[in-house]
């Protein structure tokens, strides 16, 4: 039996036992585990515990049925002329980054565990979880890198995906040509839903040309005043930057990408436009150390609770003066919309402290969503827009059983 029949046959396999299962029973879909507090259904859920700060937590029938996506691995079809690759859901991202490379190609969103300015992962627990990550789970989870910036981020670039409902029938969304298709735009539903509203088996991609060479500006900065005029100067000025990430210490990330002998002259006239403060190139080695360990700070640590926070620029005063308060670290992409907080404590801490910063945001008005350590929910804050999401269960699955928002 081939790869791919094995593949094809899991696929009907899955879709039976949902055809099957009784209206109560609850599936919990895993891919890699790299983001397992994102999961709907936590320890807490199926343990049916209600709790005070994040509201009542939905029970469901003990123990969970899981669905192990990592079983279905590798490329469907891949059209380099045509810049689209389609791979099934359990794929390791290495393993479609490394073929999209052999044409000079790449995923412009970028996997937060994989470093584009090079090829070797310092830190051993990254690196670990850049082995597990799966191309399913990345669009599960609807965390990119730094490249969002420019090109933007996952739901600006996938094409379609298959899916099993949670009625147990396989439903394909989306098409797999760089045009647009009529209907519902499934594939931007399952972007960040974690497995709610189906279980993905493949998905597709449009990809862009890799770039040439890559330039990285490093501007200091203390306060975060100076940190937000320096992003607002970047951001209002015609410069086509990569990536601008914010660093915990407040120091700033400025990625270049294109022709090798461009990027110098365009590095300095950004330099001189913003000459009052201190900055310098790095490339090479450099480069890719500063952003390798600029990822390892958000990704390189087991023992972290690590909570996204959408947000605007304008917006980082309120935000940061709250989680300076309850000592929470914090770092900014994406040019700011986007903050990192995150702290390491014993386990009491890490929920005491959770429970202090889903009251603090919810006062903001702020959802954050918990991507690493635990949680008796994978939100943080107010979440105005979960009467949308509810309705969109109704017809994914009507009865629940793939988790709840």
């Amino acid at each position: 039996m081939s790869a791919a029949t094995a593949c094809e046959t899991q696929i009907e396999d899955w879709a039976e036992q949902l055809q099957r299962a009784p209206a109560e029973q609850g599936f919990l879909i895993l891919g890699g585990g790299t983001k397992a507090a994102m999961l709907p259904w936590s320890a807490a859920n199926e343990a049916g515990i209600t709790d005070d700060t994040h509201g009542p937590v939905k029970a469901t029938t003990l123990p969970l049925q899981r669905i192990q996506t990592t079983n279905l691995r590798g490329i469907i079809e891949y059209r380099p002329a045509e810049f689209t690759i389609t791979a099934y859901a359990g794929t390791p991202v290495s393993e479609v980054l490394a073929v999209l490379g052999e044409h000079g190609q790449y995923l412009p969103f970028e996997s937060p565990y994989h470093v584009p300015t090079g090829t070797t992962i310092d830190s051993a627990h990254r690196a670990d979880l850049a082995s597990r990550s799966t191309i399913g789970g990345l669009v599960a989870s609807g965390i990119h890198g730094p490249g969002r910036l420019r090109h933007g981020g996952l739901r600006d670039f996938i094409l379609e995906v298959r899916y099993i409902d949670g009625m147990g029938v396989v439903r394909r969304g989306g098409r797999r040509v760089v045009k647009n298709a009529a209907g519902f735009d499934i594939p931007k539903l399952m972007v960040g839903s974690c497995g709610r509203l189906g279980v993905m088996v493949d998905v597709t991609f449009k990809v862009f040309p890799r770039p040439r060479d890559y330039l990285t500006l490093h501007f200091m900065s203390e306060q975060l005043e100076a940190t937000v005029e320096i992003i607002s100067t970047l951001l209002t000025h015609p410069w086509d930057l990569d990536a601008i990430e914010v660093q915990p210490e407040g120091s700033v990330l400025v990625r270049l990408s294109g022709h090798t002998d461009a990027l110098v002259k365009h590095g300095q006239r950004i330099q001189s436009r913003l000459s009052k403060f201190y900055s310098s190139f790095l490339t090479g080695l450099q480069q890719h150390q500063a952003w390798s360990a600029y990822a390892d700070g958000l990704w390189g640590q087991d023992d972290q609770c690590l909570v996204k926070v959408p947000l605007s620029l304008r917006r980082i005063f309120e935000l940061d003066e709250v989680v300076e308060e309850l000592e929470i670290q914090r770092a900014y992409g994406s040019g700011g919309n986007v903050a990192w907080l995150q702290w390491s404590k014993a386990l009491e801490s890490q929920i005491a402290r959770l429970k202090r910063l889903h009251k603090a945001m919810s006062e903001l008005q702020m959802l954050g969503q918990v991507v690493q350590g635990p949680s008796h929910h994978a939100f943080c804050g107010a979440a105005p827009g979960r009467l949308f999401f509810e309705r969109l269960k109704t017809v994914f699955d009507p009865h629940g059983r793939l988790g709840i928002f």
